[in-house]
């Protein structure tokens, strides 16, 4: 009778156990876990593409993009090669970078940043709140961070605008950037 009570409660539990997706985008392996329903998003990698900065510096950028069924909630991982060295930078430099940037935005209210650990490296977030459309106000979540295997070359950026309980917060937890 035990038995069948175990069987009955994993077979329960079961649906609610997450599973990360693992996208391979380029040359990299990215894998997440939401915390949500697979069938409540969609994943889809984009085309590399090429990128050349105002000095010259070329790279190329390769993103995923992750959207739920309304189209309301998405997120955005770019992972950024760049051709040339670029610096080490720290989760203090990120957060002051994002500051300087998104802090300064005036279409951003109730503007925070954090340092952060982002896959085991120092990375920053910020977060705030904007207009999607007129009189719809949503929360907006900026990560950065340089990936530990390749931190000289390679940049990953995240933008989220799944509520931070139900999507982001489990995104930044799970992120795991690797060579594919």
């Amino acid at each position: 009778m035990r038995l069948i009570a175990v069987i009955a409660l994993l077979a329960l539990l079961t649906p609610c156990i997450a599973v990360s997706d693992n996208v391979i985008t380029g040359p990299y392996k990215v894998s997440f876990d939401l915390g949500l329903n697979k069938s409540d998003y969609n994943v889809t990698a984009q085309d590399p593409k090429e990128t050349e900065e105002l000095s010259g510096e070329t790279g190329i950028d390769y993103s995923i993009d992750i959207a739920n069924n309304t189209g309301l909630r998405f997120a955005t991982i770019t992972i950024k090669y760049f051709t040339d060295e670029t610096p080490v930078i720290t989760g203090s430099i990120w957060k002051q970078v994002l500051d300087d940037s998104d802090g300064k935005d005036p279409r951003l209210f109730n503007y925070h940043s954090a340092v952060r650990n982002i896959d085991g490296a120092s990375g920053a977030i910020s977060s705030g709140t904007t207009e999607l459309y007129s009189g719809v106000f949503i929360d907006a979540y900026y990560a950065i961070y340089q990936p530990r295997f390749d931190p000289k070359h390679v940049v990953v950026g995240i933008f989220s605008t799944f509520p931070w309980e139900e999507g982001t917060l489990q995104l930044l937890k799970t992120i795991h950037v690797e060579k594919a």
